[in-house]
């Protein structure tokens, strides 16, 4: 399920359709980390932390070209997991998020560096 909220919100071009998947994919993720919450040892509670490597990847590799403004469905996907972290747990999600893309607008090509400030851009909004 979390593979095809990823690769819809990677692929879709309407904005309507971008933001109601975000907030379905934060649902389904927010379901996951509560159950690493209270079961730590359940696999299917790390499919977060795989979701964020795998867009990590994508950042990495430059695997990602987009039409619309702002790196669209991927910073949304970014934002999504951010926002899916439960409130009284560490933000562990969060604080790699920030740090990987921090590192990659320092030493990363423009292509990775213009997506890791979209994404930011994004996560900095949504703390409003």
């Amino acid at each position: 399920i979390g593979s095809w909220f990823l690769s819809a919100l990677l692929s879709l071009k309407h904005i309507g359709a971008i933001e109601h998947t975000t907030n379905s994919f934060q649902d389904y993720c927010n379901r996951l980390l509560r159950i690493k919450a209270t079961n730590p040892d359940s696999k299917i509670a790390e499919l977060p932390r795989l979701f964020l490597d795998q867009l990590l990847e994508k950042l990495y590799k430059r695997e990602q070209n987009f039409i619309l403004r702002r790196s669209a469905g991927f910073a949304s996907s970014f934002a999504a997991l951010a926002r899916s972290e439960l409130a009284d747990c560490k933000p562990e999600l969060l604080i790699t998020m920030m740090s990987k893309l921090l590192s990659m607008v320092k030493r990363e090509s423009w292509h990775s560096k213009v997506h890791s400030l979209n994404i930011m851009t994004q996560l900095f909004g949504d703390a409003s």
